[in-house]
């Protein structure tokens, strides 16, 4: 006996890509509202496997910051940074580092290290500019109601 297959309407198949979508991006929907700052092919020299990301929608009362972050880590690596100093404003936590020290390089030395020479370095996008201008122009472009001081 003939098995019968069930024909799909649009809204099934709309429904399914939807899900499937969602599965698949589960751990990457809050990047969507940002922007990569680093040039995966030309910065891995310095930063290996880590991501420099930018906040890409306009929000007044949000501290100017970035995100660096390795995914590829596990546990995943993510910390906050506000732009005017550099200091951690937010972080996943870390093994073998207290809640109390999150705000804190402690156990990440070596990210910050990579994260302060690749700052220093030329933009891939603007040689004239360095990363750390070149962050603070893509924050600007994308917080038009928060500027940071270029």
């Amino acid at each position: 006996m003939a098995k019968q297959v069930k024909r799909l309407t649009e809204n099934d198949l709309k429904v399914l890509v939807e899900k499937q979508t969602l599965e698949f991006l589960q751990e990457k929907v809050p990047l969507l509202e940002l922007a990569r700052i680093d040039e995966p092919h030309k910065d891995a020299d310095v930063l290996g496997t880590k991501e420099v990301w930018v906040y890409g929608n306009d929000r007044s009362s949000m501290t100017p910051h970035f995100h660096y972050l390795d995914r590829k880590s596990k546990p995943n690596f993510e910390v906050e940074i506000r732009i005017d100093d550099l200091t951690i404003c937010n972080s996943t936590p870390r093994a073998g580092v207290p809640s109390n020290q999150l705000l804190t390089w402690e156990g990440i030395s070596g990210a910050k290290k990579a994260l302060y020479t690749w700052l220093k370095k030329p933009s891939a996008d603007a040689p004239s500019l360095t990363n750390y201008q070149m962050l603070k122009v893509a924050w600007n472009q994308n917080n038009r109601d928060n500027q940071v001081e270029l």
